[in-house]
């Protein structure tokens, strides 16, 4: 009986039958991979039920949507989105074709977590904690993301700022592995192309710098990738956006660094930057091509120089669509807008907590404390 519903499932109903199926801790799968009954040493099944080795047990997952996979076997493993080390139950090995390419013992995702964090902690300095989460990141984006929810106190400041400015500064030396996208001026005219090769179909949020003014560390070309890489992790950690929906870019238009531009290991363009209609018409592309791929995306403009940021802003905010004949883009730029956002957002909460509407905003008397150039701009 089971075998016939599970041949004729289509493949997300079956999924959640097999979920469903999976025993409990202790027991052994009720189906193999071919849907054929389970024994237990050589013990025949239940006789009430003689497609039953063992009872069934009700699915103790989440109620969210699995996330599909077309990768399987090895595929899994090498994927760091997908992998999550040794921690695969048996059904899912057995679902997922990898029987044999584990070590037979399951380690749960807590304890490859401790495991973990007993290694980082036993590194001598924070550049070296930050290489060992890129590189965790690089094969079990899993494990990397549950260790950053957990411990987020301690590993933001590694994951990002301040440790990510020495990494920037040193991110050809330390490059193995590319992650997110690299846009440079050689891909003019073939943006759409270059967002087409992205595998996930499902972006909702894009950090997108052009090095120009990476923190306070000036230009760093290419070299600034570390830090649309470092925000998103944050942004799935405390937001709890999954990751697969992210990405990260590069817009590379070269760089006015001239240390860079003589540096052996620089991995973006060496020549100059672009200004001008040249400058703009190559973002003017890449914001084309991701508005037709991901129409729905919300994109974050990071570290851009102050002669190009507001006017970037401006014009995809305000501008872009007078005529009614471009769609328009939801943009965001955290150096001009993030301040802003996260005052309103706690005075937002202040006047909840206070049982008041957020509607009461201009009601209330406002105190800017401190002498300094922001604070007597904005008063």
């Amino acid at each position: 009986m089971l075998q016939g519903l599970l041949r004729r499932a289509p493949p997300r109903a079956r999924t959640v039958l097999l979920d469903y199926l999976a025993p409990a801790p202790g027991t052994r799968p009720v189906l193999d991979y071919f849907g054929r009954r389970a024994q237990s040493g050589g013990a025949s099944a239940d006789a009430g039920d003689p497609d039953l080795a063992n009872p069934l047990h009700p699915w103790s997952g989440s109620t969210l949507p699995p996330l599909r996979v077309r990768a399987t076997g090895y595929g899994i493993i090498q994927n760091p989105l997908y992998n999550k080390g040794t921690a695969f139950s048996y059904p899912e090995r057995d679902r997922l074709g990898l029987r044999g390419l584990l070590p037979p013992r399951r380690i749960s995702m807590s304890l490859q977590m401790k495991q973990a964090m007993e290694r980082l902690k036993s590194l001598p300095s924070d550049i070296d904690r930050y290489e060992f989460m890129v590189e965790l990141c690089d094969h079990n984006e899993t494990l990397f993301h549950a260790m950053l929810v957990e411990n987020i106190e301690y590993l933001a400041p590694i994951v990002y700022t301040p440790t990510v400015g020495l990494a920037c500064q040193q991110f050809g030396y330390r490059f193995s592995r590319p992650r997110g996208m690299y846009i440079s001026a050689l891909d003019r005219g073939q943006m759409h192309a270059c967002i087409g090769n992205w595998p996930q179909r499902e972006v909702q949020v894009i950090v997108v710098t052009d090095g120009s003014r990476i923190l306070g560390l000036g230009d760093l070309g290419a070299y600034g990738m570390g830090i649309p890489i470092g925000k998103l992790a944050l942004y799935c950690a405390a937001g709890g956006i999954a990751p697969h929906r992210v990405l990260p870019v590069c817009l590379d238009v070269g760089t006015d660094n001239q240390t860079l531009l003589t540096d052996p290991y620089y991995i973006g363009l060496v020549q100059n930057r672009l200004r001008g209609d040249a400058y703009f018409e190559l973002v003017d592309e890449f914001l084309d091509a991701v508005r037709a791929r991901f129409p729905n995306v919300f994109v974050q403009f990071e570290d851009f120089s102050s002669d190009v940021a507001m006017d970037i802003l401006s014009y995809y905010r305000d501008q872009l669509c007078p005529d009614n004949t471009r769609e328009p883009v939801c943009v965001f730029n955290d150096d001009i807008q993030g301040t802003g956002a996260v005052v309103t957002a706690g005075l937002f909460s202040g006047l909840i907590n206070r049982g008041e509407s957020p509607e009461n905003l201009k009601d209330q008397r406002i105190m800017i404390a401190g002498a300094g150039m922001y604070a007597f701009l904005r008063t």
